[in-house]
C-alpha cells in the first residue's frame, strides 16, 4: 500500500485525531517521523550533458521501508539487484522508475516492520522534477532503520538509496532530526547495459517499459562500472533528504506549523490524539507489520 503525506493544516489535524478509535494506539517506544525528499537540481543549477544538450534530472517515485537488523532490504551492494528478497522490484524502479513491485517485496518481508511508496504529492504516479519534493511518514522503534530507492532519470537503470539503512535513532535511543543525504549514494542496478544519458534505451527515452540490453552484473555504486559511459553529478546537487520526528500534535517542526523540538515525539502521544484517524487526516494509507 502507498502511503502519501498531503498538505494539511494543524486544525485539520488535531480535528482528525480527536475521532480516533482507541484500537488506533501505538507502541509507547515507536517514534512517527516524517521524512522529505526533494529534487534540489533546479535549486543547484544542475543538468546532464545529451547528445541533445543538456537536460533536467528527475526522480522517480519510490519505494521506502523501516526494517531492522543489518540487512537492507531494498538492495545490497555487490549481490545482484534481486537480492535480498527476491524479485524484480529494485530493477522494476531502477530501469522504469515505478515503485509498487518493490513496496510489495518489502510487504512480505520479516525484517520489515513500515513502508510504502512516495512520489509528487500532485499524484502517485508523478516524478519529482527539479524543485519538487515528496513527504511521508513512517514509524519506528530504536534500532529501527530507513532504506529507500528512486530512480535516477535519464539513465537505463540508476537509482539513489542509503547502502546501510539510516538510523532513525542515536546512540541513545533518540530519535534524529536530520538532514540524512549524506547516507545516500547513487547505484547501478547491474540489470541493463549503460548507454550514453538519453540513449535510446534511457528512461524517459525508450519506447516501452523493461527495453534495452540485459546485463547481467550487480549492485554497485555508479563510478565503480566498468566503462560508464556516464558521469553522474554528485548527489547532494541532485537529492535532498531529510527526517524529524513527529511531535504529539502531528505537525512536524518546519512542516507548516510550530513544532517544539522538545515536544513529545511517540506514536504513544501521537496516538493519545488518535491515531488512525490522524494518519488518515494526512491523507496517509498505512501499511505495517502485521496490519492490512
Amino acid at each position: 500500500m502507498s502511503k502519501k503525506l498531503a498538505g494539511v493544516g494543524a486544525a485539520a489535524l488535531v480535528s482528525a485525531a480527536v475521532l480516533a478509535p482507541s484500537s488506533a494506539l501505538a507502541a509507547e517506544d515507536e517514534t512517527m517521523f516524517r521524512v522529505e525528499v526533494t529534487n534540489v537540481s533546479k535549486e543547484t543549477g544542475t543538468k546532464v550533458d545529451t547528445p541533445q544538450g543538456a537536460k533536467p534530472i528527475l526522480l522517480s517515485p519510490g519505494a521506502f521501508a523501516v526494517y531492522s537488523g543489518e540487512d537492507n532490504p531494498a538492495f545490497t551492494v555487490g549481490a545482484e539487484a534481486t537480492l535480498p528478497l527476491g524479485g524484480e522490484g529494485l530493477e522494476n524502479i531502477a530501469e522504469d522508475g515505478f515503485p509498487m513491485q518493490l513496496a510489495q517485496q518489502f510487504e512480505g518481508a520479516p525484517m520489515v516492520s513500515d513502508s510504502g511508496t512516495f512520489a509528487d504529492e500532485q499524484g502517485p504516479k508523478k516524478a519529482l522534477e527539479p524543485g519538487m519534493s515528496a513527504s511521508f511518514t513512517v514509524t519506528a522503534s530504536p534500532g529501527g532503520k530507513l532504506t529507500l530507492a528512486t530512480m535516477f532519470v535519464p539513465s537505463n537503470d540508476a537509482f539513489y538509496g542509503p547502502a546501510d539503512g539510516i538510523e532513525l535513532f542515536d546512540a541513545g535511543g533518540e530519535p534524529i532530526s536530520a538532514d540524512v543525504t549524506d547516507a545516500i549514494g547513487t547505484f547501478d542496478a547491474g540489470t541493463e547495459e549503460n548507454q550514453p544519458f538519453f540513449g535510446p534505451a534511457t528512461k524517459p527515452v525508450q519506447p516501452h517499459p523493461d527495453f534495452g540490453p540485459v546485463e547481467e552484473s550487480v549492485v554497485l555504486p555508479v563510478e565503480d562500472v566498468e566503462g560508464q559511459p556516464q558521469v553522474y553529478p554528485e548527489v547532494g546537487q541532485v537529492i535532498n533528504v531529510t527526517v524529524m520526528p513527529v511531535p504529539a500534535g502531528g505537525v512536524p517542526a518546519g512542516a507548516g506549523g510550530a513544532a517544539d523540538d522538545d515536544a513529545a515525539t511517540t506514536v504513544a502521544g501521537v496516538a493519545a490524539l488518535g491515531g488512525a484517524a490522524l494518519l488518515a487526516g494526512m491523507g496517509i494509507a498505512r501499511r505495517r507489520a502485521g496490519t492490512r
